[in-house]
């Protein structure tokens, strides 16, 4: 199990879903309990990630040594006990509470509110509980909860998690079946995309591709297909394969191979560069934009993305972002940009032309015509054989 969240999701600000993004499914951030996925989405910004809603954050290994949940423990087999009800309830408060305030954006795309929210990530929490063999605790889980009402939204957003965060480890060799991160020795459970089972595998290092995964493990993110970790210090190097941390922009001059991390701005009406090319963008994860229509008046300020729901164009509209709320931005075969609401559980979902997914479900059957079409699937123990 993996009581860390993350909530780094929109990062990729108010683009258009690419079919990259849609491939590991619904596009958002983190998990209260449980394993682990990512997807990969790019703007202009030339900086921003999209991370899959059933992400965990794998932060780091600390076996607690007797605490491997055992799915009997509770009044009847496969059930949960008090305290793990208690805790995942305390966690997935946390999980959205840290979000809608550090990623506001990433809630309403991904969840429409925090209500819907809150309940997602108890499904995801109780799930992760119940996986046979894991290492998870409710002291373990309850004190990540804690510990992240006074977290900072840049550490958070830049993948450095509290201690009492730190990813708890369990008894599965390398190779063995898991669903969770917390059932495997090395702390990393590797989930092919489009699926709910893996194998325990050692984590991958910065470099390594994850195409194949849908995490990149402890401190790192999948970015453009490739596992990094991100520069967070202001004129850090920042490239198209190498992003800048949060309320960074990669600033990169025109025909240059790679730039500079500058701070982005956070309020509406601040001065802003469209291009990224002289200077620094808006936050997307505040749901803010650059205007580039130079026949607004806007132009080349930071604004405020509008909200708009499934059927409605998206994207860049009349020089306006909208943003999609508990929908994804998806191109059209004639061109266009349209909010696709996203599937519900056990539904018809697509990984490239829509709809996604609502996390913690992930659209898994999609060898069936190639890697496209699937259903809805919620994680859980009987994934995995």
């Amino acid at each position: 199990m993996n009581p860390r969240p993350h909530v780094r999701s929109l990062r990729a600000g108010l683009a258009v879903a690419t079919v990259a993004s849609l491939s590991f499914g619904v596009a958002s951030t983190f998990l209260a309990c449980g394993g682990s996925t990512a997807a990969v989405a790019t703007d202009a910004g030339k900086t921003s990630t999209t991370r899959d809603a059933s992400t965990a954050h794998d932060a780091g290994t600390t076996h607690d040594a007797g605490t491997t949940h055992d799915a009997g423990k509770g009044t009847s087999p496969g059930t949960l006990t008090d305290a793990e009800v208690a805790a995942c309830a305390s966690s997935a408060s946390a999980v959205c509470a840290l979000q809608a305030r550090c990623n506001p954006a990433a809630q309403l795309t991904d969840y429409g509110d925090g209500g819907t929210c809150v309940a997602r990530q108890l499904l995801s929490c109780q799930d992760s509980f119940l996986a046979p063999a894991n290492g998870n605790s409710a002291s373990h889980t309850s004190g990540c909860a804690a510990a992240q009402t006074g977290e900072t939204c840049a550490d958070d957003l830049d993948l450095k998690p509290p201690t009492a965060c730190n990813q708890v480890s369990g008894p599965g060799a390398t190779g063995s079946a898991c669903t969770h991160a917390a059932q495997c020795s090395s702390a990393f459970c590797a989930i092919p995309p489009q699926a709910t089972c893996g194998a325990c595998q050692p984590a991958p290092s910065a470099g390594a591709s994850c195409l194949a995964l849908t995490t990149c493990g402890p401190t790192l993110d999948c970015y453009k297909g490739t596992c990094i970790a991100y520069t967070t210090t202001v004129g850090g190097p920042c490239s198209s394969t190498q992003a800048c941390g949060t309320g960074l922009s990669c600033v990169i001059a025109a025909d240059a191979g790679g730039g500079t991390c500058q701070t982005s701005a956070t309020t509406v009406g601040a001065a802003c560069d469209p291009t990224l090319e002289t200077s620094a963008g808006c936050d997307t994860s505040l749901g803010l934009y650059c205007v580039s229509k130079s026949s607004l008046a806007t132009y080349r300020t930071c604004q405020a993305a509008v909200s708009t729901g499934p059927g409605t164009p998206c994207g860049r509209v009349n020089g306006v972002d909208n943003l999609c709320a508990l929908s994804v931005c998806l191109k059209l075969n004639d061109g266009g940009d349209q909010c696709v609401a996203r599937a519900a559980d056990n539904a018809a979902c697509n990984t490239v032309t829509g709809p996604s997914c609502i996390s913690p479900a992930r659209c898994t059957g999609t060898a069936l015509d190639g890697g496209t079409s699937g259903t809805c699937t919620l994680p859980g123990p009987s994934e995995c054989p």
